[in-house]
C-alpha cells in the first residue's frame, strides 16, 4: 500500500506508514498477518519422515493381503506355552532345525491336536555295558555255530582218511586250516549279514538295540562291511576301540566312528 502522506510504499498488513507514521486507511485486522511455521529440528524432521514412510508401507501391505490370519484359542494357548508372540502352525516336513530345537511343549501339542511322530533321533543311545552284553550273547551263538562246523570238518577228515586208507594225522594241517577259515567266515558273515539287513544281531534284538547310521537311516551291506572292518581296528589297541564307548559323548566306538554309525535303544 502507498502512503498518501509521503508516498512511501508500505506492506499491506501495516497499520501505520513505516516512514512517516501516517495511519493508513486500510484496516488490516480483517487480514491477519502471515506467521511462518518454524521448521522442526533436523533429527525430529527425519524421524517424522521415516515414521510416515513406515505407516504408508504398512498400509500398502495390509491392502495387498488376501487373507487375514486370526489366532484361535488353541494358537493363543500355544503362544502362552512358548512365551512368544509368533507361532507357526504348519506341516513338519524336512526342517531339521525345527525338528530338533523347536518342538512344542506337550500341553501345547495336546491343545492343537498334534501327534508327535517318534523318530530315531528320539531314541536314547545304547551305552557300554548293554552293548557288551549283546556282544557276549552274539559271541556265544557264533561259538556254537563254529563248533558245529568244526565237528563236521573233523568228521569229514576222518571219513576221508578212512576211504583213502590214510592216517588221520596226515590231514592235521588241512583240518586246522579249514576250521580257521570256516570260523572266521562265520564270524564275518554273522555281523555283516544281520547288521546290513536289519541292523540287529540276535543279541542286539534280544536286548532291543539297533545299529543305524549317523543320518538316522538303516545301514546297508556296504556300510555293514565297513563297520565289521572297523571291529578289527577297534580290537587291535587292546580293545580300546570298544572300551571308548564308555567315555565317548556320543557313545560311539572306534568302529562306529569309522562307519558313521551308532547304536540306539528300541522299544
Amino acid at each position: 500500500m502507498k502512503c498518501p502522506e509521503c508516498g512511501y510504499i508500505s506492506f499491506d498488513h501495516l497499520k501505520n506508514c513505516k516512514k512517516c507514521g501516517y495511519r493508513l486507511s486500510k484496516n488490516t485486522s480483517q487480514d491477519p498477518p502471515f506467521i511462518p511455521t518454524p521448521n522442526p529440528p533436523l533429527g525430529q524432521a527425519s524421524y517424522q519422515f521415516s515414521h510416515q514412510r513406515k505407516q504408508d508401507k504398512d498400509a500398502i501391505q495390509e491392502n495387498d493381503m488376501d487373507v487375514t490370519l486370526i489366532p484361535n484359542e488353541a494358537h493363543k494357548a500355544a503362544e502362552n506355552a512358548l512365551g512368544t508372540s509368533a507361532f507357526l502352525a504348519g506341516s513338519m516336513e524336512d526342517d531339521d532345525v525345527f525338528m530338533e530345537e523347536a518342538f512344542l511343549p506337550k500341553a501345547a501339542e495336546d491343545d492343537l491336536g498334534i501327534k508327535r511322530v517318534q523318530t530315531t533321533k528320539d531314541q536314547p543311545r545304547a551305552g557300554f555295558w548293554i552293548r557288551s552284553l549283546a556282544l557276549t550273547i552274539d559271541i556265544i551263538l557264533i561259538s556254537l555255530i563254529q563248533s558245529i562246523f568244526a565237528w563236521a570238518i573233523k568228521i569229514g577228515i576222518i571219513t576221508g582218511a578212512g576211504i583213502l586208507e590214510m592216517h588221520t594225522e596226515t590231514f592235521v594241517d588241512l583240518k586246522e586250516f579249514l576250521i580257521t577259515i570256516t570260523g572266521a567266515s562265520i564270524f564275518a558273515f554273522y555281523f555283516i549279514f544281520f547288521h546290513g539287513t536289519s541292523g540287529q544281531t540276535p543279541g542286539k534284538k534280544l536286548l532291543h538295540l539297533k545299529v543305524v547310521g549317523t543320518d538316522e537311516k538303516p545301514i546297508d551291506i556296504k556300510k555293514s562291511v565297513k563297520r565289521f572292518l572297523g571291529y578289527i581296528v577297534s580290537a587291535l589297541p587292546l580293545y580300546f576301540g570298544f572300551i571308548m564307548v564308555a567315555f565317548n559323548r556320543k557313545k560311539q566306538g572306534l568302529h562306529d566312528i569309522i562307519a558313521h554309525t551308532h547304536v540306539i535303544k528300541t522299544d
